[in-house]
Formats: C-alpha cells, sequence, structure tokens
C-alpha cells in the first residue's frame, strides 16, 4: 500500500518541477513585468489594467498554464519506472491539483508552490470515475493486483442508508496516527446525505427550516442569535480547548530550539542568531547550498510527537466545528454573517509603530495565532456548505454598510467604538454585550436592501433580552477559557 502512494508523491513532484522551470521563463518575459507594473501601479486606470490581466492570461496559455495542458503533461511524464503503475484517471487527477496550485499562484495568492513529502496527506490518490484499476467494489477496494477487504462500522443505520447510493468515485488517503500508518478510504456517493435518526424514528439532530440566525464571529469567538435561542462561546471548544494542545506545542518548540542549538553549535554566533549558509564553510552545507542539519534522536522523537499534537488539534478542531454546526442549524437555517477577510487578520502589521510611553517599536504581531488555531474561516465554509444541503441560505453582509457593531435599534444612529468597549448601551440604558448584540443586529438585516430592519429589531428585542441574560450569567459561571476581549472574565 505504500508504493501508490510514494509513486504519486514522485508523480506530482516530477510535474511540480516541470512547471515551475516554465514558471520562471514565463516571469522574465516582456508581458509579464509590464502588465504587472501596470497592476501594481496605483496610477493605472482601470481599462489599463484590464489590458493587463488579458495580456498576461494569453502569455499563461502561452508557457502551458491551462488544465488541459496540465493533463497532457501527464501523460509525458509517465515513463521509466512510473509506466502502467498509476492508473490514467489517477494521473488525470494528481494533474488537476498540481494545476490548481499553480493557479492559485498565478492568482497572486501564494508564494510557491512546494514539492510534496511521502508523509504529506495531501498526497492522496483519487479516480475520477468507479471504474478500472482503482474503484470500490461491492465491500472490496482493488487497486492496481491488490483486493483488499473495506472495514465498515457494523449494525450503524446511518451507514447503511448511505451505501445504498451509487459509488461515482473513491480516493485512498495516507495518515500516521500515533505512529502508526493508517489508510482511509473515502467514498463519494450520487444524491444527498441521508439524515440521521434515533431508534425512535425522530431525528437526531433537529433543524428549525426557514428560521432566521445571526452570527457575529471572531477570531477566537462566537455570539449567535434567532429567536429560538441565544448561545456564545469561544471556537473550537466543544470537545475541549485546543488552547492546552497549543501551550504543549510551544513547549515542544522551545525544547527543539535548544536541542538544535546544541547539535549544530557552528550554526549560531556568540548572540544566539542564525548564521546564513553563505557564511558557512562547504563542510557544513547540504548539496542545496543550505544548512547541514544535524537531528539527534531525541530532536526526532521531539519532532514525532509535534507532529501528532498537530494532528490531535486538527481533529479536534474540525469535530468541534460540526458540533457547533449542529447547533447553529437547529436554530435556522438562513444564516446572517459579516463578511470578514482572516487572512489579511492573521498577516504581521506593516506599519511600524512606537509607543508614546517607552519610545520603543510596538509588535507587529496581530491574530495569526488565534486564527491557525480556532479557523473561524474554515467553520464559515462548512457552514454554508451545510446549510445549502438543507435547503437554506449563508449571507454575508458588507460591514461597511451594516456597522452591526456600531449601530443602536433604538435610536438608529451609529457611534463607532474602540476595541475595548465590550459593552453597548441602549438609549434607555440597558447594557449588552457587544458580541451578542452585534449577532442580534445580523440576525435581523434585509439582504436585498442591504439595510438593518429595525422594526423586526423592536419587535424582537425583549424575547432576545431574555435568553440574552440567561446565556449571559452561563458563560461568567463557565469555568473554561474565555478570552479577555469578551470582557466577561
Amino acid at each position: 500500500m505504500t508504493k501508490p502512494s510514494r509513486q504519486a508523491a514522485c508523480y506530482t513532484n516530477s510535474l511540480v518541477r516541470r512547471f515551475k522551470r516554465q514558471y520562471r521563463l514565463y516571469q522574465h518575459t516582456r508581458q509579464y513585468k509590464i502588465s504587472t507594473t501596470a497592476l501594481t501601479d496605483k496610477k493605472s486606470s482601470k481599462k489599463a489594467k484590464s489590458r493587463a490581466r488579458a495580456i498576461l492570461k494569453q502569455t499563461q496559455e502561452e508557457y502551458g498554464f491551462t488544465r488541459p495542458a496540465f493533463e497532457a503533461a501527464s501523460s509525458e511524464l509517465c515513463g521509466g519506472w512510473l509506466k502502467d503503475r498509476l492508473y490514467s484517471m489517477v494521473r488525470q487527477k494528481v494533474a488537476a491539483d498540481c494545476w490548481r496550485a499553480f493557479s492559485t499562484l498565478l492568482g497572486g495568492k501564494g508564494k510557491e508552490v512546494k514539492y510534496r513529502g511521502f508523509h504529506d496527506k495531501e498526497a492522496a490518490l483519487q479516480n475520477k470515475w468507479n471504474q478500472g484499476p482503482f474503484r470500490y467494489d461491492n465491500g472490496y477496494f482493488i487497486i492496481g493486483k491488490l483486493t483488499i477487504p473495506v472495514e465498515f462500522p457494523k449494525h450503524d443505520p446511518y451507514v447503511e442508508a448511505c451505501m445504498a447510493h451509487r459509488v461515482k468515485y473513491c480516493s485512498l488517503s495516507r495518515y500516521e496516527i500515533r505512529g502508526k500508518t493508517r489508510y482511509q478510504l473515502l467514498l463519494y456517493l450520487e444524491g444527498f446525505a441521508p439524515v440521521k435518526v434515533t431508534k425512535d424514528g425522530e431525528f437526531k439532530h433537529p433543524i428549525a427550516p426557514g428560521e432566521e440566525v445571526g452570527i457575529d464571529i471572531g477570531t477566537q469567538t462566537i455570539a449567535i442569535s434567532s429567536r429560538n435561542g441565544v448561545w456564545a462561546g469561544v471556537l473550537a471548544s466543544e470537545l475541549g480547548d485546543v488552547q492546552s494542545l497549543e501551550n504543549k506545542i510551544n513547549c515542544l518548540n522551545r525544547a527543539m530550539d535548544r536541542s538544535r542549538r546544541a547539535t549544530n553549535p557552528w550554526a549560531f554566533r556568540e548572540d544566539g542568531q542564525v548564521i546564513p549558509a553563505v557564511e558557512l564553510p562547504p563542510e557544513h552545507r547540504n548539496r542545496y547550498g543550505r544548512h547541514d542539519w544535524h537531528e539527534s534522536n531525541h530532536y526526532a522523537a521531539m519532532k514525532a510527537r509535534r507532529k501528532e499534537l498537530y494532528r490531535k488539534r486538527a481533529a479536534i478542531r474540525r469535530q468541534s466545528h460540526w458540533l457547533l454546526i449542529q447547533r447553529i442549524v437547529s436554530l435556522g437555517t438562513v444564516i446572517h454573517v459579516e463578511k470578514m477577510n482572516f487572512n489579511t487578520l492573521a498577516k504581521r502589521a506593516k506599519q511600524t509603530k512606537k509607543s508614546a510611553r517607552t519610545g520603543r517599536c510596538l509588535s507587529k504581531k496581530r491574530f495569526g495565532h488565534s486564527i491557525a488555531n480556532r479557523a473561524p474561516a474554515m467553520l464559515i465554509e462548512m457552514l454554508g456548505n451545510k446549510v445549502a444541503a438543507l435547503g437554506g441560505t449563508l449571507y454575508k453582509s458588507n460591514p461597511w454598510e451594516i456597522k452591526a457593531s456600531q449601530v443602536d435599534h433604538q435610536t438608529r444612529e451609529y457611534t463607532k467604538k474602540s476595541l475595548s468597549q465590550r459593552f453597548h448601551y441602549l438609549k434607555d440604558g440597558t447594557a449588552i454585550q457587544r458580541d451578542y448584540y452585534s449577532a442580534f443586529i445580523e440576525q435581523h438585516v434585509d439582504e436585498e436592501n442591504n439595510i438593518v430592519n429595525f422594526e423586526a429589531c423592536a419587535r424582537d428585542f425583549p424575547g432576545f433580552y431574555k435568553m440574552y441574560q440567561a446565556d449571559y450569567a452561563r458563560l461568567a459561571a463557565l469555568n473554561g477559557y474565555l478570552p479577555t476581549s469578551m470582557g466577561i472574565k
């Protein structure tokens, strides 16, 4: 089973190596240099930028950056020891994945297309149909000359209902869990997923179709408001907080750094800085001209432990998101959320600022670690797919027009608040935690006119405020982790 994964990784790297050369040639063209200059120039007109994009697209096609060109190259590169080892449809899927990575790079959203290692789970094998020497057939997985029985959960009515649908195609993934290699077969079935029910025939996870739900999501927290309930909490905390795993990872990172410094004293200056590779003697550089790092057995063991912690954190985060999505759809399937660009929030600040009190430069760190641990963008993407499968809709409102954190539904006026102000005070003196109130405003956004329905806000506010008080008391009595940004603890 290890051979197909290794073959796919080698095949992917062959494609990446070939098109990296094409990309370097593409970057040296006159069309590329002139067009990128026009696109980055703030004084360029819209017509000039549109013309530059058209020239770039034409140049990319000339250098083979199209999906058909990648699939054609997949057949050309499948020679030597790789010949007849990978099914043609599997090769085309690998080529499509490689094209997707380069299209992201060409779109300006990436820096480099990296090679894939043998242990990368992204190097999964996937067919384009359930035929040929890579298919699922009546309880068995057939890959080449191997026929492997597939294990399913026993006596599970949901699995039985799923397997009543036709298998369109399948994919094979390779994982390393607690030091052991595991293989997972994913079956892609035709139609819609069945609804889980209990032994009594009732829905296992209740759904409120057609009900409006407002969501205020941040880098670590989320607040939910609807007529059926109000809830707020920390992201990725349904199965235990991922912050404890992050603390363990940080401890391992510091221990690994100490081990690397002790094993490779030649790579560091007296002040602790890393010596650039160009200043090192040849015996301390590898064949690529980089640092020839030596890893001790202790360092390798810590590296394996850290990899397992990363896997656990990702699994807990994804499962916690699914539990939170079940909570949301139980309140409604018409979701209103503020449109946010979490990629921008994760980046370091560009402008250098100094403290007025100490005169020192302030840190440029923003919300990178919080977003990496809590994955708010992944939650919104998963929620949109789930709501669409249930026949609902997810709306993303414009924050510059709605201004949910600034508006007062009683006075219909907008007052800008600082991030440190965590409570909103209405005209009558009622105090509401800021995240709860923003979710309440999002719940009553008229998406057609892109305005807040103040009449509906006045009608639903008394019921919302009672539910808010109960849930706020629950959060105040909670013993778990709550960020100080919520202003509750």
